[in-house]
């Protein structure tokens, strides 16, 4: 008789595709952060609204996200993230289909506001918390690099192909299709996503008791470390050209001032998602590989500044514009290091937490940015209407972009001081 207990152990891709499909629902909603680069003139027409309005009503989505992330951050450290995941998902499907038929700019709004609060909060920081049980330490910022990379494909998606669907199906229909792809995406994580792997010990599953005092001295003691805030905020404004140039006003940009149609104009705004897709797993690798979280961070905002700055100055061929907003979001993608950053300056049951505080400031950046970027195109704006949509003029987009710049120098000098993380389990500056 055979008396030794068998020992589940999970393959070597099991963790893999744990995380991937996990990543799926990250896919998800970075789709529709972004969609509102194709659907701003869709949006101006039908609700006649100019980019002030515009950028509220996408901004809303980031309200959302920002007033819930935090406490996302510590449910993680205390739920089942596969539960938290299937849940969201739920919500943010609804909101989807509640925006597709929307009939007003309220109605507008609250779906978006919906599908934020439901959604977002969990996307990315269910997945880093997988992948902090799933995979050993030297290997997480490759891992974290992957993940956010498959959210760029969700970039990606909300560019070319979305403009080639609402072609075809308009925008109301292109949306309904982007909730149907979201039950797709609910099913495998269902069949797939499991909370640890089977070998975990007992330990490792053990969840602490959730009470009051737990939860907020879990927000107390990671609200304390700077390396939260700094990453954050360093995250936030070296990530502004995704959030204002891709999610929302590079269309608008390239339609009117180079005069591109709207696919052509989706395509080459999917250049800094394709940039993003290379480059989180690649700074992930070489951060893993050459033993800094700070080095490459730095090399990526240099990269992207300097782009911007050509950017802004040239009249760019289509190659250009092409090259360089790849070479933007590759520079951005160095701003996923600022998770594992956080990931090491936070004990184990305060991971979920550290991470929340860093994600609600990067959103933060969104939900302050867009609607000022909006403000800003339209402060001297002519008031020319051509098919009840405003036109802009070069100027009027150059000074709003200016921000970007700026803020990645910012960035910079934030970034400098702190000591870096690598090799470290333990907060510290």
């Amino acid at each position: 008789m055979n008396n030794h207990k068998t020992i589940n152990t999970p393959s070597q891709s099991t963790p893999w595709k744990v995380c991937l499909s996990a990543s799926l629902f990250f896919y998800y909603e970075y789709f529709q952060i972004n969609m509102f680069n194709v659907l701003d003139q869709h949006i101006m027409r039908e609700f006649s609204v100019g980019a002030y309005e515009l950028g509220i009503i996408s901004s809303s989505y980031f309200y959302a996200i920002v007033l819930s992330l935090l406490p996302a951050g510590i449910i993680l450290d205390f739920v089942s993230t596969r539960k938290i995941i299937l849940c969201s998902m739920i919500v943010a499907i609804v909101g989807t289909l509640c925006f597709a038929n929307a009939q007003s700019i309220n109605q507008l709004i609250y779906a978006r506001l919906f599908v934020g609060l439901g959604g977002s909060a969990f996307c990315l920081l269910s997945s880093i918390k997988l992948a902090t049980r799933w995979f050993p330490p030297k290997q997480l910022g490759l891992v974290i690099g992957v993940v956010i990379a498959i959210g760029m494909l969700g970039g990606i998606v909300a560019q070319t192909p979305f403009a080639i669907a609402i072609s075809y199906l308009g925008w109301r229909g292109a949306i309904v299709l982007d909730a149907a792809i979201g039950v797709v995406i609910f099913a495998i994580i269902w069949a797939v996503v499991k909370d640890y792997p089977a070998n975990a010990s007992p330990q490792d599953k053990k969840v602490p008791t959730i009470d009051l005092k737990s939860f907020f001295n879990n927000a107390i003691e990671a609200l304390k470390r700077w390396p939260n805030w700094a990453s954050g905020i360093f995250a936030a404004l070296l990530n502004l050209p995704i959030f204002l140039i891709g999610a929302l006003f590079g269309s608008s940009y390239l339609i009117q001032v180079y005069h591109y149609s709207p696919i052509t104009s989706a395509f080459i705004c999917s250049m800094l998602y394709w940039g993003m897709l290379f480059g989180c797993p690649l700074f992930g690798f070489i951060s893993d590989r050459f033993g800094s979280r700070k080095k490459p961070m730095l090399l990526g905002s240099i990269a992207t500044a300097a782009a911007i700055c050509l950017l802004m100055n040239q009249n760019c061929s289509f190659s250009a514009l092409v090259l360089l907003f790849f070479v933007i979001g590759l520079g951005s993608s160095s701003q996923i290091l600022a998770y594992p950053m956080v990931a090491e300056r936070n004990p184990k049951d305060q991971i979920a937490t550290g991470e929340g505080i860093a994600a609600t400031l990067i959103m933060s950046g969104g939900a302050i940015f867009q609607p000022i970027v909006g403000w800003l195109i339209e402060l001297k704006w002519s008031g020319e209407m051509v098919d009840n949509a405003p036109i802009y003029a070069l100027s009027d987009f150059h000074r709003a972009f200016w921000l970007m710049p700026v803020a990645i120098l910012l960035a910079i000098a934030i970034l400098l001081p702190l000591r870096d993380s690598y090799g470290h389990s333990k907060p510290n500056v």
